[in-house]
């Protein structure tokens, strides 16, 4: 059944001959707004189905003290006096009219606008200070979980120690009147976890995004280890060209459920890439180590991958190939290694370590311990061996008061010319591979270092050969101190262990064909380029001939200077960053495991650390705008 309500008359619309009682109540209540001497012009609709009516507002309720609050829809009613709510149904010109006849008799029409004016006021400004309050508390805790995320730390530590902290801190500068804000701020190991989350997906999307948007190739660098929950886990980071600059960023970091073979390995990369609708096509290059199951020639991950794309090229590591270059040594060598090794773990034991200490402590040494070593740590070998010569006469004494089997070996003039010149020779090395590593490290700085020490062995070799052993300090300085000189069989040693050296570096580390003078320097050495093509050579001396050019150049380094000409000279600039933006070392992936193991510790072994290890690695900044706006921040969290 319909009604209609028109200027406080009631017009039945249909021919039923029953109604309801709240119709007929209805009927006399809106017989009593005829008598009020105000005109509503009523034009509202009520519909009746089903037992529900649905009374819209009109702006004339305010001539009886009523505004409306709740869903626009179905709103009720609020009386701008005593902000008494009244329900929808009850929202007709009767009851708001008795409502005020009863309550409110002696006001006007005038004070119900100032009431609602001061009321809308009122509500405006309280939805402000809270909504702008719970957007503080949010963005709070979004920039508490990043920090905790950035750091590695167990989520409970918000509310443990930061949030108490944060209390006391403003108890003590600003009272008590702030502690309920801080109270507000959610900061719960679950909110924490969601927090991380949601940030780490931020930044990947944004990753993403570059790649895809961008026309510049990029290179990955991928490593697989297992964590301490004996979890096979796959790392892949990237190198890419953004805003004119160079960046390197962690792909994905996702366990290896079962086997660690290479068909597992590329089924997960591939279907990462898949999954995102990243293109192989711009992938120019893939460094990893020399594990069987990413370099293997049929079933390895990059064999399979080069079959999917066969434009992408492919390295192994140049901190494992130096490795494996600098191992090969000769039986004699290594005989004194693993003897100084020996004498090191016997002293390195409990006891032994502390009475070795009291021993340095007495005699007033530089140091009081030997450092330990470790194969797997292969850059420990020079610390090892130089802090052992440094404290030779100590280790001696000591030896004999426990009737060591090695204690001769510390009175023996060839043995300790021996360890000296490996204590010399392994920290060179040591040196040469941490230069190696770190950022932006590409195929022309790893050459220039190869070469450079090529070159330093080729000289130790002539002065060795005559004798002459002042490129080596500690074994020069253990001869200057015992006024002696070089054994001859020590000496014949050395030169072989150098040329020895020489040739294995040079089959780790070929001689490339292709010349890179040009990249290094395209104004001096722009005719230096046989390989390249007609309009890269054109390019090229137009570059070399661009006085501007020469000054962006000596400031810049190598890699954003060739990209800063993508514009201007595509062809040459192209070939140039494909040649500067490959990975040669897996660098990134060791400094990412170790960050890893910081953060998955045995006490979260239960931890996915891929999100903590995003926001740890990424040079992106997650948008707390962005992530703060539509959420609500709830004090219960």
């Amino acid at each position: 059944m319909d009604f209609w309500l028109k200027t406080g008359t009631l017009k039945r619309t249909t021919e039923s001959p029953s109604t309801s009682a709240s119709n007929v109540n209805d009927t006399t209540l809106l017989d009593e707004v005829q008598e009020v001497p105000i005109e509503v012009p009523i034009t509202k609709k009520i519909k009746i189905s089903e037992g529900i009516k649905t009374r819209k507002y009109d702006e004339n309720y305010l001539q009886f003290g009523f505004t409306w609050v709740g869903d626009a829809n179905e709103p009720n009613g609020l009386c701008v006096v005593c902000e008494r709510v009244i329900c929808n149904s009850s929202l007709n010109p009767a009851k708001l009219k008795r409502h005020l006849e009863t309550n409110h008799a002696n006001l006007c029409n005038k004070y119900f606008k100032r009431k609602n004016d001061e009321l809308k006021k009122k509500t405006k400004t309280f939805c402000k200070y809270v909504l702008s309050d719970n957007a503080k508390s949010l963005e709070a805790s979004f920039r508490i979980s990043y920090r905790i995320a950035r750091e590695g730390e167990a989520y409970t530590i918000a509310e443990i120690l930061i949030k108490p902290c944060i209390k006391d801190v403003i108890s003590c500068k600003f009272g008590e009147t702030y502690l309920e804000e801080v109270n507000s701020i959610p900061l719960s190991d679950t909110t924490i976890a969601r927090r991380i989350e949601e940030m780490a997906l931020f930044c990947e999307n944004d990753l993403i995004n570059r790649l895809k948007t961008s026309n510049n190739p990029f290179a990955l660098q991928l490593d697989e280890t297992t964590d301490v929950a004996g979890l096979a886990v796959l790392i892949v980071l990237v190198r890419y060209v953004f805003n004119s600059s160079v960046q390197e960023d962690m792909l994905f970091c996702k366990r290896l459920v079962g086997r660690t073979t290479g068909e597992e390995i590329f089924k997960l990369i591939n279907l990462y890439m898949e999954k995102h609708k990243i293109s192989w096509n711009l992938c120019a290059h893939i460094c990893t180590d020399g594990a069987k199951s990413l370099l293997g020639r049929e079933k390895g991950a990059i064999s399979r991958i080069i079959q999917l794309a066969p434009h992408i090229k492919h390295s192994h590591c140049c901190l494992h190939r130096h490795q494996l270059a600098v191992r090969r040594i000769s039986q004699k060598l290594k005989d004194t290694l693993e003897e100084t090794v020996q004498i090191i773990n016997f002293i390195k034991k409990e006891l032994n370590s502390r009475l070795f200490a009291l021993l340095c402590e007495e005699l007033s040494s530089t140091h009081k311990t030997l450092l330990l070593h470790a194969e797997v740590r292969w850059l420990s070998r020079g610390k090892i061996l130089t802090r052992f010569v440094e404290l030779k006469d100590e280790v001696r004494l000591f030896l004999n008061e426990h009737n060591h089997k090695y204690a001769a070996k510390l009175n023996c003039e060839i043995w300790l010319q021996t360890v000296c010149y490996l204590a010399d020779i392994f920290s060179v090395l040591n040196e040469y591979n941490k230069s190696l590593q770190g950022i932006n490290i590409n195929i022309i700085k790893m050459h220039d270092k190869i070469n450079s020490l090529l070159l330093k062995l080729d000289l130790w070799e002539s002065y060795v050969k005559s004798n002459n052993v002042q490129c080596f300090q500690m074994l020069n300085s253990f001869l200057i101190e015992n006024e002696l000189a070089i054994n001859n069989d020590v000496r014949q040693l050395i030169e072989e262990h150098i040329i020895q050296l020489k040739r294995t570096i040079r089959i780790y580390f070929p001689e490339t064909t292709e010349s890179y003078e040009w990249i290094k320097d395209p104004f001096q050495y722009y005719n230096k380029s046989g390989n390249l093509m007609l309009k890269e050579k054109e390019q090229l001396i137009d570059i070399s001939t661009d006085s501007v050019l020469k000054c962006a150049f000596e400031r810049k380094g190598l890699l954003e200077f060739w990209i800063k000409l993508y514009a201007e000279y595509p062809e040459i600039s192209t070939r140039a960053i494909r040649i500067l933006l490959p990975f040669v070392s897996a660098y990134l992936c060791e400094h990412s495991f170790s960050i890893y193991v910081a953060t998955k510790t045995k006490y979260r072994n239960r931890l996915d650390a891929e999100n903590e290890m995003r926001l740890q690695i990424t040079n992106i900044l997650p948008d707390f705008n962005i992530l703060c706006k539509g959420k609500q921040a709830h004090p219960s969290h």
